[in-house]
């Protein structure tokens, strides 16, 4: 602003000089140039200060903006970091899950309704069934598995154990188990198609509905569970049926149908393991 106010006044300066040797007029002229010079001292001085505090605030801003930049940053790698810390902790949990289920002797994956709680269903596991001589693997160091005894849903060892019909049902245990849901779905297809009147049958096709219910196919995840109500109204497997189903039809946006699911779980089936979450998200859903 000063050097601006300098240069003005020189102009003039200089234009007054021309002025006086051409007409004269050198009183008027330094009037004006004087007053003109008293002008641009008073817009400095009354400018001045505002200019120097926009340029400070100008600085201010700039610097706010990069420690708001690095702030984010910060904070986006703290998510980061601690998204892969939850996932490493889930996964422990759920093998953790399925050790407890294998050594209890109950179904693996009954925990059901725990997907209600988030939106990542945790993964069921599939029992596996042991051939005859099961006891040799564990010699091997490998991590036993429940009998077809003490596993729910599965019959006593008898001419199957040992047959292709085992084989085939345990190959497909283990895609699922290895979340390879599409293989899984087309080995338990296969299985039902087969053998359909096997002792696992009823387990091959409650498994068939939960692939397809893990690959977001709901409808057909649907139409399996109550296939496997129907056709096998006796299968230990059923009340994890309905709370899985339930669970198809919340996803959909069906919650009153799978309210009607949840309350016929706890209605017929009392002492399953599913049941107190069960009970659980029937006050959730119905907000009592």
């Amino acid at each position: 602003m000063r050097s601006l106010a300098i240069g003005l006044c020189a102009l003039l300066i200089g234009l007054g000089v021309a002025g006086c040797t051409t007409t004269g007029g050198g009183d008027q002229l330094s009037n004006t140039v004087y007053a003109t010079y008293k002008i641009a001292k008073n817009l400095e001085q009354d400018l001045g200060p505002s200019v120097t505090k926009l340029n400070q605030t100008a600085a201010d801003l700039t610097a706010k903006v990069e420690a708001n930049d690095m702030a984010v940053k910060s904070l986006q790698s703290a998510i980061e970091d601690n998204q892969a810390k939850l996932d490493s902790m889930q996964k422990s949990i759920d093998k953790l899950s399925q050790d407890v289920y294998r050594m209890s002797g109950r179904p693996t994956g009954a925990t059901g309704l725990d997907a209600y709680s988030g939106t990542n269903y945790s993964a069921q596991s599939a029992e596996i069934l042991p051939p005859p001589g099961g006891a040799v693997a564990a010699a091997q160091g490998t991590t036993p598995v429940p009998s077809p005894e003490s596993v729910p849903g599965t019959a006593p060892a008898g001419t199957e154990v040992g047959s292709n019909a085992l084989t085939d049902y345990n190959a497909a245990q283990r895609s699922f188990y290895g979340e390879d849901f599409e293989t899984a779905l087309a080995q338990y297809s296969a299985y039902l198609q087969k053998y359909p009147d096997s002792k696992y049958s009823d387990g091959a096709q409650y498994w068939k509905a939960d692939c397809l219910r893990k690959l977001n196919r709901l409808e057909e995840a649907i139409a399996e569970y109550e296939k496997l109500r129907t056709t096998y109204p006796n299968s230990p497997k059923v009340s994890m049926s309905l709370s899985n189903q339930a669970d198809a039809h919340l996803r959909l946006g069906q919650t009153q149908r799978a309210v009607a699911l949840l309350k016929q779980l706890v209605d017929n089936y009392p002492n399953a393991p599913e049941v107190e979450l069960a009970k659980k998200r029937l006050k959730e859903l119905q907000g009592n």
